[in-house]
Order: C-alpha cells, then sequence, then structure tokens
C-alpha cells in the first residue's frame, strides 16, 4: 500500500478510533502518541505491509492483482492488535491486548463499511446506499450463545485474543470474519 493511502486509513479511520477511545478512559494511553509520524504508526504500516505483502506472494495466483477486501480488513487487524498502540495504566497484558483487539476490529469494520458504501454506489439501490452512508459501522448478529450474554464484538474480540495470545491468529482465518 502507497504510504498516501495507509495515511489516509490512519487519518480518517485508526487515529479517531484512538483519540476516541483515549477520550473516554483516562486508565489508557498511547504507548507514544497517536501522531501521524509516531513510532507505532509506523509499525503498523509496515506490519501492515508485510502481512499483505505475504498473502500476496502466498496465496494468490498473480500476486500483482488487488487483494481481496477482507484480507485487507484482515491485515489492518493484525497490524493494530500486534502494534498493541494502547495500554491501560497498571493494566495487565491481557487487558492490553483486548483494548488493541478492540480497536483493531473497530477499524477494521469501519474500512470493510467503506467497501460496502463504495460498491453501493454502483448499484441502483440508493436505500442501499444510504443505509450503509448513515451507518458508522456495520450491523452484527444477535447471539445465540447458550454459554455467554456477550455480544457478537466482545464474544468475537474474546476469540481473537484467545488466538492472538497462544500465536495463532492467522490473517487467512481473520479474513474470513470480514468476509462477507
Amino acid at each position: 500500500m502507497k504510504d498516501a493511502k495507509f495515511d489516509e486509513i490512519w487519518d480518517k479511520t485508526i487515529k479517531p478510533i484512538l483519540d476516541y477511545k483515549l477520550s473516554r478512559d483516562s486508565q489508557l494511553y498511547a504507548t507514544d502518541g497517536t501522531s501521524n509520524k509516531s513510532e507505532a504508526r509506523r509499525d503498523m504500516e509496515s506490519w501492515y505491509n508485510s502481512s499483505r505483502g505475504r498473502i500476496k506472494i502466498e496465496f494468490m495466483r498473480q500476486a500483482n492483482k488487488l487483494i481481496d477486501r477482507h484480507k485487507i480488513c484482515a491485515c489492518i487487524y493484525k497490524s493494530i492488535a500486534e502494534t498493541k498502540i494502547l495500554k491501560i495504566k497498571g493494566g495487565t497484558l491481557e487487558k492490553d491486548m483486548l483494548v488493541n483487539a478492540e480497536v483493531a476490529f473497530l477499524a477494521s469494520c469501519v474500512v470493510l463499511s467503506s467497501f460496502m458504501r463504495d460498491d453501493a454506489k454502483g448499484v441502483n439501490d440508493t436505500g442501499f446506499e444510504l443505509f450503509l452512508d448513515n451507518r458508522k459501522m456495520p450491523c452484527f448478529p444477535a447471539c445465540k450463545n447458550s454459554d455467554s450474554n456477550d455480544s457478537y464484538v466482545v464474544q468475537t474480540l474474546k476469540s481473537l485474543y484467545h488466538d492472538q495470545r497462544y500465536s495463532s491468529l492467522s490473517v487467512l482465518v481473520l479474513a474470513n470474519v470480514f468476509a462477507y
């Protein structure tokens, strides 16, 4: 991804989510700030580009083609989760990982929503386009898990955190979370 495109994703998606989270919880802090020139932001872009490059080389028949949007969202998720830009004052590794998983999930969903809005512009259904334009996040299914009352988002975050904690969070499996 070109620097300018990642700058746009950072400026329009990741940074606003980070700033929102930081403004809502005084126990959170950014490891080295949220500026466009911060080391964490550069690490995210580097992680994103290397993950995206591996997928293109190892799993695409034509590595010079565009990568699928759900794989882009997966790479964004993984880059944020692995960078761990947010920490909780006096928190644990698990809590730090969960808060970064939440930021990663929200940012990935916002990017996915933008892809959906772009696709809707090509469809002759202005109602669908208006619906997507009025939503900041996609709709999530209601959970019917008999052993938990947690929402879909919370259950998904717990699952993703578990896999990340045990170093088994695959970008390709993660891409299936964002496939629609």
